[in-house]
């Protein structure tokens, strides 16, 4: 009796065995999804193998797959990653060649360390929507309504203001100097405001004894800065200046008060409380 239920359950799981192949089976074989074909995988390789590729929605739409499935083919068949353009300066032909030309000569201001020895300046518009803590972004959550208030940005045409001049170096940075409202800043204001008091108090403060000697002053090229009467004067005071024919335009490296400084400054402003004016001078001070 014994060995015919033996032999019974042999035959049992032979029977199964047997059928195994044609069965059902719950379990999912492992490996890419039958939409990531290869095909699928070399022509989304194509789209995307250039300066300006498709975005993810549009692969979606062109291929009839979600957008889970292309993300999946770019990270994990292709294993892609995004990578950020670097934003810089288009030059034209002939800012290209300037550059170039000038290139040579204006390195002999700055390389080695001869860069701890310029002074660098540049005037700036601070203004009133730059204070108080002002963002032009909110948040909506569920289905709450914002208040009017909060979903409006005012931009005024001419905002009131604060126009300043401050100058930077690796010693230290310069007082700043405001331009008094409605003032014409041609070049002997320029002169007798801003340039006088820099290189007769603030240069020769961060630069004593025969380090003085050393000092290259910069300055872009401004109207009041380029003339011909502030040339001069330049020329006549003593200290080392880089002429507006060695300076190059367009080059934001070269140029730490506009694309660092004077952006870094507005950032330490935004939480203070200023609604005039004569308010903003003060906490600008």
């Amino acid at each position: 009796m014994g060995r015919k239920l033996d032999l019974g359950l042999r035959e049992s799981i032979l029977t199964l065995e047997a059928g195994s192949d044609t069965a059902p089976s719950s379990v999912k074989p492992r490996g890419s999804p039958k939409l990531r074909t290869p095909g699928l995988v070399a022509a989304i390789e194509k789209d995307l193998s250039g300066p300006n590729p498709l975005t993810r929605s549009a692969l979606s739409l062109k291929y009839g797959v979600s957008a889970t499935t292309i993300a999946n083919v770019i990270s994990q068949d292709l294993e892609g990653k995004v990578r950020k353009k670097c934003r810089v300066h288009a030059l034209l032909n002939k800012q290209a060649k300037q550059r170039m030309d000038r290139g040579p000569r204006f390195l002999r201001y700055i390389n080695g360390r001869k860069w701890k020895n310029v002074v660098t300046t540049d005037e700036a518009w601070v203004y009133l929507i730059d204070v108080n803590g002002i963002r032009k972004i909110h948040y909506e959550f569920r289905v709450e309504w914002s208040p009017e208030s909060w979903t409006n940005f005012w931009k005024e045409s001419h905002p009131k203001g604060v126009l300043f001049v401050v100058g930077v170096c690796s010693c230290g940075k310069t007082a700043i100097r405001f331009v008094k409202p409605g003032a014409k800043i041609n070049s002997e204001h320029y002169i007798q405001h801003v340039l006088k008091p820099l290189f007769k108090n603030d240069i020769r403060k961060l630069f004593s004894g025969q380090l003085i000697n050393k000092v290259v002053f910069h300055h872009d090229s401004a109207p009041a800065h380029s003339s011909g009467i502030t040339q001069e004067w330049l020329r006549n005071s003593g200290i080392k200046f880089i002429p507006k024919e060695q300076w190059m335009g367009n080059s934001p490296d070269l140029a730490p008060m506009d694309f660092c400084v004077n952006g870094l400054f507005k950032w330490k402003l935004f939480d203070q409380a200023a609604t005039t004016v004569a308010s903003l001078d003060r906490v600008m001070r």
